[in-house]
């Protein structure tokens, strides 16, 4: 009795403990953990002016991880051997491109150190030819630039940045007015944050490599390509094309004056012709 006593108390704890979930197997499904999100690439990390003003440019050069601007001065070197070994456009473009892609951290800052160096030259020069010919020579580096953002990284806020900012100092640099035709209001219509578009950027024959810019790759084929850039005789075709408008602009804006006008004066210069509309396709002929 004392035996049947005990095997039915024993039973009953175990119907129990099963029921009410003390005993027996778990039937809880495990949910995997989502995977991580890709961090995104260091390029779409970097600070932007958050509006056009020379303040909203200044403010992205006070955070912690901004180069000083001692150290962005010759960050246009390699821009610069560019073009002074090829008078290609196509290739200046190319090369502007291709260095974008090799640092877009490294160019985004060099373009916005370039951007405040000019405003400081502006804010300081005292004769027009100065400001026009600096005018000049910066943005024939800014917006190569800005086009190899937008071509890698479908990135077009260094485009409507060098827009809106030559279109305010053409008024008291170059003495014309400027405004956007609709082809390049369309053109600058585009998606402001490259992270949602953001891709690996299109492999592209490298026009670094054959100036010797960088180190001849050593992959077979991008080395084929490269022999074969070199055994291939140079066209004159290039210098015996007729100036483009931007050598042209370059030629007036620099051409001797008989004297140099200060600033303050009203009078315009000779030189105070608008940069050339190829500069900026997406910018119409000066409205007088």
């Amino acid at each position: 009795m004392k035996a049947n006593l005990t095997q039915w108390i024993l039973c009953t704890a175990l119907i129990t403990g099963w029921v009410t979930g003390i005993g027996g197997c778990s039937t809880t499904q495990l949910t995997p953990a989502p995977a991580p999100v890709a961090k995104p690439p260091p390029y779409v990390q970097v600070p932007h002016p958050v509006g056009t003003d020379l303040g909203d440019l200044r403010g992205i050069m006070l955070v912690p991880d901004a180069p000083t601007p001692e150290s962005l001065k010759k960050c246009d070197a390699d821009f610069a051997k560019i073009r002074s070994l090829t008078t290609s456009e196509d290739e200046r473009r190319q090369a502007a491109r291709e260095l974008v892609k090799r640092d877009p951290v490294g160019y985004h800052w060099c373009y916005y150190g370039k951007l405040l160096e000019l405003e400081e030259t502006l804010k300081t020069s005292s004769y027009i030819d100065e400001r026009q010919k600096k005018a000049i020579d910066t943005y024939l580096f800014l917006v190569p630039v800005a086009r190899g953002f937008l071509a890698e990284y479908h990135d077009s806020r260094y485009l409507r940045w060098a827009i809106v900012h030559y279109r305010r100092i053409s008024e008291w640099v170059f003495f014309r007015r400027m405004d956007l035709s609709p082809e390049g209001t369309s053109e600058l219509v585009q998606v402001a944050n490259p992270f949602g578009l953001w891709r690996d950027p299109t492999p592209q024959t490298t026009i670094l490599e054959k100036y010797g810019i960088v180190k001849l790759s050593t992959d077979a084929v991008a080395g084929a390509e490269v022999k074969k850039i070199f055994s291939e005789p140079i066209s004159d075709s290039a210098s015996a094309e007729p100036a483009t408008a931007t050598a042209a602009i370059i030629e007036t804006t620099t051409a001797p004056q008989a004297e140099r006008v200060p600033a303050s004066e009203p009078a315009v210069s000779a030189s105070a012709e608008p940069v050339a509309p190829e500069w900026f396709p997406a910018i119409e002929a000066p409205v007088q």
